[in-house]
């Protein structure tokens, strides 16, 4: 995620099953928890710095099938603008 500035957002996160959260390297989330994903179960304030920022996702899986749903906004849920997105391969 490259930010335009240093500024806080709020991490949603939703999982099937365990989730943990590095941002910049450092644990943001973790949730030992099985059940099923929805959207928003949980949320944390995060710090971004301006340029590149690194989120690394860690989901363990119980059985069947596994997913993740992670989004960043402001702390009404909102879109923030001034952010990119990308995938390093």
């Amino acid at each position: 995620v490259i930010s335009d500035k240093d500024r806080t957002v709020t991490l949603f996160t939703g999982s099937d099953d365990t989730i943990t959260v590095w941002v910049n390297g450092k644990k943001v989330q973790a949730k030992n928890e099985y059940r099923a994903a929805s959207p928003d179960q949980e949320h944390v304030d995060i710090n971004l710095k301006k340029g590149e920022n690194s989120i690394l996702v860690k989901v363990c899986q119980g059985g069947g099938g596994w997913e993740f749903y992670l989004r960043l906004a402001d702390e009404f849920g909102l879109p923030v603008e001034g952010l990119t997105y990308g995938i390093r391969e």
